[in-house]
């Protein structure tokens, strides 16, 4: 969904083993143009008046999108994707903007609002220079007498625990047949967060590491382009290369290698500890898959292992995210096997932030309707996962770890016994593990 990411910056980075030195300003830009006619994951406030909708027929130039109302007065809000938590990292926002003319009024345009967690806005000024034509216009971070504030908090709090940031768009014009106002090619600037140069040189190590080759152009620029894409949703950059290294050694290219457990093993340690392996951690690993368990439940022990986090800490910064994010990210990551589309993950989250509001049981309830929506959705369906793969795909997703074999074969001879996958599934967000998951969002839920 985003349309274009560029990159400069100062870092000093790793490149398969060796260091380099690369200078020059550090920004990140993200832009929605709407060329192609769809919202771009971006979605309208139900609490408002007022229709979105995108004219992908002409724009400035292009699609642009459009806000269209059938009473006199009202604001829609139009948020954009993936950005709440913590936005210290966000230094401006420039857009195009066009208010049609009805004849009767002369200024006021779209306001910018950034709202916190705990209800308070800042929002920008609306003034435009010139209705019935296009306008560029832009709002900067970190100049805080620009932004105007309605609530109690401190600009700088509700930068670090935002809701969203959303477009007010005028909709009390009705021109043009309910036309009211439009915004096209919306850049958002972002302060360096994580270092490129490394992340794509993390990328063409887990093509050597397992592939065995050097990356083809558009793949090196697509995973590229897709991890910094995650990190805009305030997740974990780890989890970009996770995604990665599970698709690689589950491709059919990997597979048609014929690898043995030795060989594989040594493939886990070259990729997630950069080292070769030590003997007695190589027995022990090969021993388990000498004994049937799975290559996939062996990778999760090394991709959720304190020696990997330690690991990608040293390399590209420390990242948590927010435990709601996480934890619907675990479902697409464990149980359709890849990471969040900006859509579905926006939905996903703003449903538990809104069961955070409601309360710690709204919140437990809707954990576990998300992990059973997971499990029967279509996509997940259509993988036709076997019992063993499904298991696979609970400790991956639920539970975030390995299993020990005498523990997988109990669940999988209770599974031939008549338990039912959604009757295992709730043993499984039952546990421990997925609680104490559970429980950060509510404890995070307290402290908004």
């Amino acid at each position: 969904m985003l349309k274009r990411i560029t990159i400069s910056l100062s870092w000093i980075f790793w490149v398969l083993g060796m260091f380099c030195l690369s200078s020059g300003h550090a920004a990140e830009v993200v832009t929605y143009d709407f060329d192609d006619g769809t919202f771009q994951g971006w979605t309208s406030e139900p609490s408002f008046g007022g229709t979105l909708s995108v004219d992908g027929s002409g724009g400035n130039p292009g699609g642009f999108m459009v806000a269209t109302d059938s009473v006199p007065l009202g604001l829609l809000l139009a948020r954009a994707p993936g950005l709440f938590g913590d936005l210290s990292g966000l230094e401006s926002i420039q857009w195009d903007e066009f208010v049609y003319d009805n004849g009767t009024r002369t200024e006021g345009g779209t306001f910018v609002w950034m709202i916190g967690n705990n209800g308070s806005v800042y929002h920008s000024s609306n003034a435009l220079e010139v209705i019935g034509e296009w306008n560029t216009r832009s709002i900067r971070f970190d100049d805080p007498s620009a932004w105007t504030l309605v609530g109690t908090s401190s600009f700088e709090d509700v930068v670090q625990n935002a809701k969203g940031i959303y477009f007010a768009m005028d909709t009390s014009r009705q021109a043009e047949g309910g036309r009211e106002s439009g915004i096209d090619n919306v850049v958002f600037t972002f302060a360096d967060t994580q270092p490129p140069d490394a992340i794509r040189a993390l990328i063409r190590k887990y093509y050597n590491d397992i592939l065995d080759r050097e990356p083809e152009p558009a793949g090196e620029e697509g995973w590229n382009e897709e991890i910094l894409r995650i990190v805009f949703f305030d997740l974990d950059i780890k989890e970009g290369f996770i995604a990665l290294a599970r698709f690689f050694f589950n491709s059919d290219e990997y597979l048609g290698k014929n690898k043995s457990d030795e060989d594989y093993v040594t493939d886990l340690y070259q990729t997630f500890f950069s080292r070769a392996p030590d003997a007695a951690g190589f027995d022990f690993w090969v021993g388990l898959l000498n004994q049937g368990l799975s290559r996939n439940v062996i990778l999760n022990f090394f991709v959720f292992s304190d020696e990997y986090q330690l690991f990608m800490a040293d390399l590209l910064g420390s990242g948590v995210g927010k435990p709601e994010v996480n934890l619907v990210n675990d479902m697409y990551r464990g149980l359709l096997s890849r990471l969040p589309d900006t859509a579905g993950l926006n939905a996903w989250v703003a449903e538990m932030q809104d069961a955070m509001a409601a309360g710690e049981q709204a919140v437990r309830d809707l954990a576990r309707q998300i992990t059973l929506g997971f499990l029967q959705s279509e996509e997940y369906v259509l993988r036709d996962r076997s019992d063993e793969e499904f298991l696979e795909d609970l400790y991956n997703g639920i539970l975030r770890r390995g299993a020990e074999k005498e523990e997988f074969d109990g669940w999988l001879n209770i599974m031939a016994n008549g338990m039912t996958r959604p009757e295992v599934l709730e043993q499984f967000t039952l546990s421990l593990e997925f609680q104490l998951r559970v429980q950060a969002i509510v404890d995070a839920a307290a402290t908004q």
